[in-house]
């Protein structure tokens, strides 16, 4: 197979959603977060084992556990859910002070404005490269902070309900 090949495989559509270049992945340049990482491959990949994944396999109502408030997608995990809001809350308002410190504001006014799509693009995808190689960084160090804390919560609050 030929790598050019790999842009028409079905199974990765999700995957490209989140790409701007073929085979040019940024968020694998900085390793000190190997787990983030991995879940932001997962997320943008669609394998990240929400209920909405799980519910494909016949084996979830696809609802999400924690708020029971929607169905549990990526866009659910980062932005709607309700029992990760500490996390999310202060994770975004680390992006704010980021941005707006570095003279960025318009990014983070535009990033508000925006829809729940043009927002997971700019953290899951790599939008956020188009406003220069910092912002892009600035981006994806605290998608990843997010990913981990978030999933970690996730998985501690989920084998809590099973106890």
């Amino acid at each position: 197979m030929v790598l050019q090949d790999l842009n028409n495989k079905s199974s990765l559509q999700s995957y490209r959603h989140f790409k701007l270049h073929s085979f040019r992945e940024n968020y694998t340049n900085d390793v000190s977060n190997f787990r983030g990482i991995q879940l932001k491959f997962k997320a943008r990949c669609g394998a990240l084992e929400l209920e909405s994944l799980i519910e494909k396999w016949g084996k979830s109502d696809g609802m999400c556990k924690l708020c029971k408030n929607g169905k549990e997608t990526v866009c659910h995990f980062m932005f709607h859910c309700c029992t990760l809001n500490d996390i999310r809350m202060q994770v975004f308002q680390c992006l704010e002070s980021k941005l707006i410190n570095t003279e960025y504001a318009h990014v983070w006014h535009s990033f508000c404005a925006s829809s729940t799509v043009h927002k997971l693009n700019m953290c899951v995808g790599e939008f956020a490269y188009m406003y220069g190689e910092d912002i892009g960084v600035c981006f994806d160090q605290l998608c990843k902070v997010y990913l981990t804390s978030a999933w970690d919560e996730r998985q501690r609050l989920l084998s809590s309900a099973r106890n």
